[in-house]
């Protein structure tokens, strides 16, 4: 996703400041980068208020990880994306990013959908997805080896969250990039250790 699709939202009126403030980010994409807000309202005459109003007018609040693991819990890859994005939409990067050596894919509820089951299908991955409760053939389709396994992953990933990969506090977008990733190392440092000790 390219930092003009991020700035430029559909039905959104920027006012004065907000002009100012996106064809700032436009022109500087890798020195804004590493911009506090505060250092931003600065550059672009604004104040931070500004900034954190421009922020909230693109529906951006947060940050969002999307990862793939292995059947095992080996963290293979993951993309930074703002927190309204949904996890299948970068589905395929990290599938094409990873190459993950299993063929079979398991997600949860939120990667129900047929278009991204064909796309994945002409890669040569099967995704597997548990069917909602309410759906037909729930009980049939969600067997109960492959819940498990999911569990397994699930909370193996919610590890992460001990080496502080939720609690991130960074005041840049690098600084958050950066503290992810020492956290996902250290994260698959000890899975190593774990695993092969």
């Amino acid at each position: 996703m390219s930092i003009s699709s991020l700035l430029t939202p559909k039905n959104v009126e920027f006012s004065k400041n907000d002009q100012l403030i996106h064809d700032y980010i436009l022109k500087y994409p890798q020195r804004t980068k590493l911009m506090t807000i505060q250092k931003l309202a600065s550059n672009t005459g604004t104040s931070i208020a500004a900034v954190q109003r421009f922020c909230l007018k693109l529906s951006f609040n947060g940050f969002k990880v999307h990862a793939i693991v292995s059947d095992d819990g080996y963290l293979l890859d993951h993309i930074v994306t703002k927190a309204s994005v949904h996890d299948a939409k970068e589905t395929v990067e990290l599938i094409t990013n990873a190459h993950p050596d299993n063929r079979y894919l398991l997600g949860d509820e939120g990667y129900l959908g047929k278009n991204l089951h064909q796309r994945l299908k002409q890669m040569g991955y099967t995704l597997w997805t548990p069917y909602r409760k309410n759906m037909k053939n729930a009980q049939k389709h969600n067997k109960h080896y492959l819940m498990a396994l999911r569990r397994t992953i699930e909370s193996d990933f919610s590890l992460l969250s001990y080496y502080n990969a939720e609690n991130n506090r960074a005041r840049s977008l690098a600084g958050f990039q950066e503290r992810l990733e020492v956290a996902i190392l250290a994260y698959n440092m000890a899975y190593c250790l774990e695993r092969f000790n």
